[in-house]
């Protein structure tokens, strides 16, 4: 709905953007500068337009995206432009298998009791 340019679609992607960039800032500044950004999960890590959103005007913190890079990502790829010093991730994450493992440890736990 945002790439057919839906006003409401193109509002509601625009604000969460707006919100992570927010929350970026705010935390690279509470750090004192970061060295490396994740995105991941299932808006991080298949949403190039998301990405790409929430880094624009982070550029003076030294979080530049490389936008065909962006756009081309795979799971592990670094999409900041060569030479940044901030580095941008896209990272993979399967939640299932953390809560099956997880499950499995306690329900062990359980039989041993």
């Amino acid at each position: 709905a945002y790439q057919r340019d839906d006003p409401r679609a193109k509002q509601a992607v625009d604000a969460f953007c707006y919100q992570l960039r927010k929350q970026i800032g705010a935390y690279v500044a509470a750090l004192g500068g970061a060295e490396a950004i994740a995105f991941t999960g299932g808006i991080g890590q298949n949403s190039p337009i998301v990405r790409g959103l929430a880094l624009q005007g982070l550029s003076c913190m030294g979080i530049v995206i490389d936008e065909a890079k962006n756009h081309a990502a795979q799971p592990g790829d670094d999409i900041s432009v060569d030479g940044s010093p901030v580095r941008i991730f896209v990272v993979s994450t399967n939640e299932e298998i953390i809560i099956a493992r997880k499950a499995k440890r306690w329900l062990e736990r359980k039989e041993t009791q």
